[in-house]
C-alpha cells in the first residue's frame, strides 16, 4: 500500500546519519501532560494546538511515508490510538525515537525531527492526539 512518491521520503529517511546527541534537544510541549491530568486554566497541547497545521505537518515532514492512521504496518507501526497517549509520550517519541521503541519494531525512525520548530511539534502532537 506504498505509493511510489512515499518511496522517496523513506530512501530519504534511511539515508540519514546523526548522532541522537546532536539532533535531541531538550524540547518540553507547553503544559505537556496527559489532557486528563491538566490542573486549573493550563491546558494541554491537544486542547491549545494547531490540529490543521499538524495535519499539515504529518504529511509535510514524511510521517506518512512510514506511520498509518489506522492500525495498519507501513514501516513503523499504525498510529489509530497514539491519541491515548500522554503529551509527553508522544513528543519523546518524535524528537527522541530510541527512547521509547514499540515492541515488535526496529529502530529505523530518523533522528532529525528534533530540528523541527516548537510550535510544529506542539500542533503535531496535537493532531496526533486526535487519533483515539
Amino acid at each position: 500500500m506504498i505509493a511510489i512518491g512515499a518511496i522517496i521520503p523513506i530512501l530519504g529517511c534511511a539515508a540519514e546519519e546523526s548522532s541522537a546527541s546532536a539532533n535531541t534537544p531538550s524540547q518540553s510541549i507547553s503544559n505537556s501532560t496527559d489532557s486528563s491530568s491538566t490542573a486549573g486554566n493550563e491546558k494541554s497541547v491537544a486542547e491549545t494546538g494547531d490540529t490543521s497545521n499538524g495535519q499539515k505537518q504529518f504529511v509535510g515532514l514524511g510521517c506518512s511515508a512510514c506511520h498509518s492512521l489506522g492500525s495498519d504496518t507501513i514501516v513503523g507501526p499504525g498510529l489509530s490510538n497514539i491519541g491515548i497517549k500522554g503529551d509527553q509520550y508522544i513528543l519523546e517519541s518524535i524528537v527522541d525515537p530510541k527512547a521509547i521503541l514499540v515492541p515488535d519494531f526496529q529502530d529505523l525512525m530518523p533522528e532529525s525531527f528534533g530540528s523541527v520548530n516548537e510550535s510544529d511539534l506542539n500542533d503535531l502532537v496535537s493532531y496526533l492526539k486526535t487519533l483515539k
